[in-house]
């Protein structure tokens, strides 16, 4: 009875991060799906794509953090060498996951494998199941965190061979797998679009906000009208030049009035411009403007309440997301949000959740800044207005795994 119990319900996350281990968004979603898994009788591995020491400290983590002996890491290098040849570490990374599932699956019963889409990691063992190697029965599922060529088409690049490559993996992972794991209905309509998947593939699975929101809570404020915050990544996909050009001009329109911003998040390469991205902001700002603006690094959790406690509303002008955790984490604090009027926005963050909606554009951004910063009404409205609410994390797995039994 104990295999059997084992076979139905043991998942597998090949991953490159785990929270709180080492950086990444993908890390972060990961790590709370076990933990929420782990919590409604799955068992959860994390095939781990990095150094020994961290999966030994990711050990630790679990085990501190869900005693059920549901939880565990393995590293992917225990399990198989890297191949001797790759045209590329993208390539090498998913032949040396796909030979350490192979090792695996021949020793334990695994009912799902869920993969990242980004890098196309899942890709080679997609490949080895069409040639026999991998048994019938396991899912095989890439979730959505945001493919490298959704985020290059959007800001512009030109991939090279190697990028171009990448972007080939993605796209025959995302094309072959069982499911493909969507946070939002308006996200899976525009991969399913974009990769030619069939709408019968895509599974509306959001992430596990119950665990990623722990702790988040709305906090007493004394917000400046004036005062707005990006948070997230200074990276061109992220928006940051939207929201400065879109600064710049309502500083040089209104210079008496006492604007301010605030960007918090980790300063990144811009691919497009070959430089960091803080620069590629400080172009936009005139210098005399500088006072106005204030650069804060990557900053713990556990101070947001802090830094957004005189901030009038976070604004989110990113240009193509899966998700934005940001946007839920600042929204759970109780900050009114400006955000896009598309997916994955407009699902979650309307007028009626406490949110304005713009364009995309700097323009249309500048407007909604006008707008909430002199209108008293509608931002008692919008601090007033209900928070999101988010469906039961493991349910689409529960019905994966019921409609594969068959």
């Amino acid at each position: 009875m104990a295999r059997l119990h084992r076979l139905l319900t043991q998942i597998v996350f090949p991953t490159f991060e785990v929270a709180p281990v080492n950086p990444g968004g993908a890390g972060v979603l990961i790590s709370a799906a076990m933990r929420s898994l782990a919590a409604s009788g799955f068992e959860c591995t994390a095939l781990c794509a990095f150094p020994g020491e961290e999966v030994a400290r990711a050990n630790r983590y679990f085990g501190q953090r869900m005693n059920l002996g549901r939880l565990r890491a393995l590293e992917v290098g225990a399990l198989a060498a890297a191949p001797a040849h790759a045209f590329s570490a993208f390539e090498a990374n998913s032949e040396q996951v796909a030979a350490a599932l192979t090792v695996l699956v021949r020793r334990e019963p695994i009912r799902l494998i869920e993969f990242i889409d980004y890098t196309g990691l899942g890709a080679a063992t997609l490949r080895a199941r069409a040639a026999g190697e991998f048994p019938p029965g396991m899912l095989l599922t890439v979730r959505v965190h945001g493919t490298m060529g959704a985020i290059d088409a959007a800001e512009g690049v030109a991939p090279d061979e190697v990028r171009r490559r990448m972007h080939d993996q993605e796209a025959f992972a995302l094309r072959h797998a069982d499911r493909v794991m969507v946070p939002t209905q308006a996200v899976g309509a525009d991969y399913a679009a974009r990769y030619g998947i069939h709408a019968d593939r895509v599974v509306v699975s959001p992430p596990p906000m119950a665990v990623l929101l722990e702790g988040l809570t709305p906090q007493p404020r004394l917000p400046d009208p004036l005062h707005f915050l990006f948070y997230g990544k200074l990276q061109e996909v992220k928006g940051c030049d939207i929201l400065a050009r879109a600064a710049v001009s309502l500083i040089r329109q209104e210079p008496n009035r006492g604007w301010r911003f605030t960007f918090v998040g980790r300063d990144t390469l811009c691919t497009a411009h070959n430089r960091m991205a803080s620069a590629c902001l400080r172009e936009l700002i005139p210098p005399d403007y500088d006072a106005r603006f204030e650069f804060v690094s990557h900053i713990p959790r556990e101070l947001l309440p802090e830094i957004t406690r005189t901030v009038a509303a976070a604004v989110i002008p990113s240009r193509a997301e899966s998700f934005c955790l940001a946007a839920h984490e600042l929204r759970a604090l109780g900050l009114p949000l400006i955000v896009p009027n598309r997916a994955p926005f407009v699902e979650y963050f309307r007028p009626e959740t406490g949110c304005l909606n713009f364009d995309g554009s700097p323009e249309s951004l500048a407007e909604a800044l006008r707008s909430f910063s002199g209108d008293a009404a509608l931002r008692r409205s919008l601090d007033a207005a209900p928070l999101p609410v988010y469906p039961p994390f493991e349910s689409s797995y529960r019905e994966m795994l019921v409609d594969s039994a068959g």
